[in-house]
């Protein structure tokens, strides 16, 4: 995409920033739709000749508008007073709003065909880098998992960002590698950021407290749907300068962040798995078909950024408690949790937490790169 291409898709004037969020924040109303509103104002030069226009006197106009954003925008006053409560919810959350050009907003996205005109964050960009998207199932075993970590906190220590989408399994390994290496490491959820699940509020957290972002073009209060995560999976693709699939299985969501990956242009990389094993049906598809080569190692993925390995990696040792940011119960269990392998039940009578509030804090713990989880719900302090 050249330099003039990409300017035409920066929003600058505050009039039309405002339009576009009161546009954007309308539930089913997506770029395409955007577009064909867009259209109707080009003879006033954009979207902004709407912002104080009665709702009612061109919504009827749009063209192919489906019924449920149509029903919306006819109890809308006008897109200024829309937008005005979105960026009242998003500060009540702490989230911030990025649109296209803007430092916070994903130079990458604008190659997208369907990039978002408008991103909700929390955390900053940081340097430029290269980054790789590491993507795959939520159910894997744990030497997967451990192979996952692994490849993350390689590429992390090397300088790559890594992006996933924070949930369990493979994303979380993900998060948790690039944490472990002291890296930046950024997640796009399916959900407004105020409405994220435990787990993946727990991940993002840590993210952002390690110099990393969260990610989502969806206002707040919006929860997640089924159509929320391929929409999701497009942008982890979309941001990535390659993009690397453990474990994805025909039915998959993985596939669609693949599928995304190639549409865009972006280098895929699968790691590669035996016939007779399960769960990766179509990432072996797709080393048969060329669509992806094989990933055996963070050095095959370095090779192809053309980035050259810093120094090798290092421990992470004496670590004070008082210099990390840790809530309350992670504290705690970083306290109970010994330079050994422990049961979960030892640490809970150690830590005299609850159940939830262990799991919570143990994950917590790991995203720190401070524990690393064995089989069996066996915990150990690095």
């Amino acid at each position: 995409m050249g330099e003039n291409e990409r300017e035409d898709k920066y929003i600058r004037d505050p009039a039309e920033r405002e339009a576009m969020l009161g546009l954007w924040a309308v539930p089913g109303l997506g770029p395409v739709t955007i577009d064909h509103i867009a259209a109707l104002t080009a003879h006033a030069g954009s979207v902004s000749a709407l912002l104080d226009e009665p709702v009612k006197n061109w919504a009827p106009c749009v063209p192919r508008m489906r019924p449920y954003p149509r029903e919306f925008l006819e109890c809308v006053d006008t897109l200024r007073n829309l937008a005005a409560r979105v960026r009242e919810c998003a500060a009540r959350s702490r989230q911030q709003i990025a649109f296209p050009g803007d430092p916070n907003y994903p130079e990458r996205l604008l190659e997208l065909r369907d990039y978002p005109r408008v991103l909700f964050h929390v955390g900053e960009m940081g340097l430029p880098r290269k980054r790789v998207a590491i993507v795959g199932s939520r159910d894997t075993d744990p030497a997967v998992r451990s192979f996952a970590t692994r490849l993350a906190h390689d590429l992390a220590d090397a300088g790559i960002g890594i992006v996933s989408g924070a949930a369990r399994g493979i994303d979380e390994c993900a998060h948790t590698g690039a944490l472990g290496a002291k890296g930046e490491t950024w997640a796009f959820i399916a959900s407004s950021i105020d409405q994220m699940d435990a787990g993946a509020r727990t991940i993002c957290r840590a993210a952002v407290r390690g110099g990393g972002m969260v990610l989502t073009e969806y206002p707040p209060n919006t929860r997640s749907q089924r159509e929320s995560f391929p929409r999701r999976n497009r942008l982890i693709s979309g941001v990535a300068d390659l993009v690397v699939a453990i474990r994805a299985g025909r039915q998959s969501g993985t596939l669609h962040t693949m599928r995304a990956a190639v549409e865009q242009g972006r280098p895929l990389r699968v790691v590669p798995s035996a016939p007779w094993q399960e769960g990766n049906e179509a990432g072996n598809d797709y080393l048969a078909t060329g669509l992806a080569r094989a990933c055996n190692s963070a050095s095959d993925v370095l090779e192809a950024l053309g980035v050259v390995p810093g120094n090798a990696p290092k421990p992470r040792v004496g670590v004070r408690l008082d210099e990390l940011q840790l809530s309350r119960p992670a504290r705690v269990a970083f306290r109970a949790l010994k330079r050994r392998r422990q049961m979960f039940e030892e640490i809970l009578d150690n830590s005299k937490l609850d159940v939830s509030e262990l799991l919570s804090a143990l994950t917590e713990l790991e995203l720190a790169g401070l524990a690393v989880q064995h089989p069996g719900k066996i915990y150990e302090r690095v």
